[in-house]
Parts: C-alpha cells; sequence; structure tokens
C-alpha cells in the first residue's frame, strides 16, 4: 500500500490544520482554499462543513497520505486533495442517509 484515502465525520469546527497536526504530528503545513485544505508534501487534509436543514450533525474530514513516497511534492498533493475534494461534494456527504 503506498496510498491511503480516508473519510471520516468529525466534530463540526474541527479544521484541517489541527487535525494534519494531531494526526501526523506535524506542525509546519501549508493551508489553501480559505484554511479548509491544510497539506505538506506527503500528507493533506481537507474539511467540508456540513451545515444548513437535512444534514449530519457532523463536518466530513478527508485524509490523504503517501506511505512510500517516490517523490515528494507539495503541489501535486494540494492538487490531489482539491480535486478529491470536489468529487466527494459532489456526492453530498452530508446529507442525512434514510436507513
Amino acid at each position: 500500500m503506498v496510498l491511503v484515502v480516508s473519510m471520516e465525520r468529525i466534530t463540526i469546527g474541527g479544521s484541517p490544520q489541527s487535525i494534519l497536526s494531531h494526526r501526523m504530528h506535524i506542525s509546519d503545513q501549508k493551508s489553501a482554499e480559505g484554511g479548509s485544505i491544510a497539506y505538506i508534501d506527503h500528507a493533506a487534509v481537507s474539511v467540508i462543513k456540513c451545515r444548513g436543514a437535512d444534514v449530519q450533525e457532523e463536518d466530513v474530514s478527508i485524509l490523504i497520505k503517501t506511505l512510500k513516497p517516490g517523490r515528494r511534492d507539495e503541489t501535486s498533493m494540494k492538487n490531489l486533495i482539491s480535486g478529491y475534494t470536489v468529487g466527494l461534494k459532489k456526492l453530498q456527504p452530508c446529507l442525512k442517509r434514510q436507513g
């Protein structure tokens, strides 16, 4: 396994920067898209804010990390998390699902 992509529901108000710091123990990171993305050369986190009627009571967090990077690249990691987040938003992950 070289690439890990995970999604989870988090408490409203969690930031990508705090998630990346906590999960990867990284404090020197960059932000993009108004702070909704935090990234470094081998990992990135985004948060989709869930607000309004018919949504879950949590936000959605996406974590992408490479375990055995052949080449570390901040720009590629930023582009990957940005694209993945846009695609996930189209699936409306915040909506409550009828069980």
